[in-house]
């Protein structure tokens, strides 16, 4: 055995790169190298818990809504039926080293299916179908990385794990920031990813773990909105672009320019971002459209807007600026299927400045009734999740909750999104003011709902035909193709018919498609 003041200058000498393939060859190994610390010498004494994350970070409102926005010790108080679990030897030691605090949670049974309805169950619907996870938190109480327990995790199966570190910043002062600022706060968050990639490592999850959806986009996201024109500016950016002198001037620059509403909000794990670059120019045109719309509509104040699926809130705070500029203040509404989204629209409506009233719900109208009973609209927006290309496969489906399932699965290109199309096209006329308020313009819009979609190349009529079903007027405000042409994309205004009469029922779509087949 190795004298015990001699632990430490033995895993001193290992080099970083010897220490990565210890920890590729497993936890096995990882532990015979990196447990020499406890074979001997002066008991460890455990460690404390990290204080409570400061709530002026951009992450507050995510943790909020996992119910991980307290100490550690308060967990099982804020998840009621969750277990506090003691990290390995190993994983203690490990933390020590690299300034964390470790701590195990052990989550009760999922009693429900379907989507998750809770800020925890998205760990499990989203990261791991398991029961443990690991939390990773820095000394001064910001929670890091939510990861899946390897003893968990079943042989072969693939996950994800949650890396929180982009969010430990405090976004609202990001323009106003000195250089030397932002580049230290830059570093400092790329050496917390690294220490979280090396967790992961470090317990031999390196080839079966993921960052959930990281890869695919920036967790920072820069809009603006032309005060004269509607024009939508989104660019997505990430912590290592802080250290890029060009990158700061031009997020600087939308913010001095006297022509433009601009915002930097995070884009938290697992929620639809609008600037990457598959979805930008397409979420830049519907933003627009909402702008004319809004202009159209002549708002007043106290006006009611409601933005379904609102993802990261992007189109709430497009509408919301829209009416700021004619001086007006709508108030404002937003639902999605996903927790975290939701925490998301509040955390970017708190940096815009305004209020929003945000809950998770399965579209407008579920089992339990409608997510706002007894409150209709002046202006219904939603980017919906696209119709199947080829629409007529999923005609007689209608989706099956047996099982959870990922969020995805309620996105495109599915039965899903045609029962969700269904649902919103039947309780549309309920949610749509019936008279314009008393204040209102002479000759403006009418309520309406301004809608997004694809057109299926095999039932091109079926979203018009849909509300035209159940006695609503659709307008298409514009029609162009994406995906090389093989995709052509609509924006539609839905509003009550001019005699203010509401149809209720109407046929589903396997029966407007037999309607179609005899047209044609």
């Amino acid at each position: 055995m190795l004298p015990s003041d001699s632990h430490c200058r033995f895993e001193t000498a290992i080099s970083t790169q010897a220490r990565s393939i210890l920890q590729d060859a497993g936890p096995l190994l990882a532990f015979l190298v990196f447990g020499l610390a406890g074979c001997g010498g002066t008991p460890r004494t455990a460690p404390v818990p990290p204080p409570a994350g400061d709530s002026t970070l951009a992450s507050h409102e995510l943790l909020a809504t996992l119910g991980l926005d307290g100490t550690a010790e308060e967990i099982p108080r804020r998840l009621p039926g969750t277990l506090l679990t003691a990290p390995e030897d190993q994983v203690a030691r490990f933390a020590e080293q690299n300034r964390l605090f470790v701590q195990g949670i052990s989550l009760p049974p999922r009693t429900d299916t379907g989507p998750p309805r809770t800020g925890i169950d998205v760990l499990r619907s989203e990261l791991a179908d398991v029961d443990r996870f690991d939390l990773l938190y820095s000394r001064e109480g910001s929670l890091q990385a939510i990861v899946p327990s390897p003893v968990a995790l079943s042989a072969g199966a693939g996950a994800w794990f949650m890396d929180l570190t982009p969010y430990d910043i405090e976004l609202g002062g990001l323009a106003s920031a000195s250089d030397e600022a932002l580049e230290r706060t830059s570093r400092r968050i790329l050496e917390r990813r690294r220490i979280v990639s090396d967790y992961v490592q470090f317990r031999g999850l390196s080839q079966k773990l993921r960052p959930v959806d990281s890869l695919s986009k920036k967790p920072y996201v820069l809009v603006s909105l032309d005060k004269r024109n509607g024009d939508v500016g989104l660019k997505e950016f990430g912590p290592s672009d802080l250290l890029d002198g060009e990158a700061r001037a031009f997020i600087r620059a939308a913010f001095v320019d006297p022509d433009r509403f601009s915002l930097v909000y995070p884009v938290f794990p697992t929620v639809y971002s609008p600037a990457v670059s598959n979805n930008q120019a397409q979420a830049r045109n519907f933003g627009h459209h909402v702008y004319e719309t809004l202009m159209k509509m002549s708002p007043v104040d106290g006006d009611r807007i409601l933005d379904v699926g609102t993802g990261s809130g992007y189109l709430s705070w497009v509408a919301w600026s829209a009416a700021r500029t004619i001086g007006r203040t709508p108030t404002m509404y937003a639902i999605d299927i996903n927790p975290l989204a939701v925490s998301n629209a509040k955390a970017m409506a708190h940096l815009a400045g305004f209020e929003i009233n945000a809950i998770a719900h399965d579209n407008v109208a579920g089992p339990e009734g409608l997510a706002f009973p007894d409150v209709t609209f002046r202006l219904v927006i939603w980017d919906m999740p696209a119709l199947p290309r080829l629409l007529r496969p999923h005609l007689s489906e209608r989706g099956s909750r047996a099982h959870p399932r990922q969020l995805m699965e309620y996105w495109d290109d599915g039965s899903t999104a045609l029962g969700s199309l269904e649902t919103f096209a039947q309780t549309l006329p309920q949610l749509l003011e019936s008279k314009p308020t008393a204040t209102s313009s002479r000759g403006a819009m009418p309520s309406a709902a301004v809608l997004w979609n694809i057109a299926p190349a095999d039932f091109p009529e079926a979203l018009p035909h849909t509300f035209e079903q159940v006695g609503l007027t659709p307008l298409l405000l514009d029609t162009y193709t994406s995906g090389g042409g093989a995709i052509t994309c609509v924006v539609y205004a839905i509003s009550l018919p001019e005699s203010g009469l509401r149809r209720r029922g109407g046929k589903k779509l396997s029966d407007l498609a037999r309607y179609h087949d005899r047209r044609h």
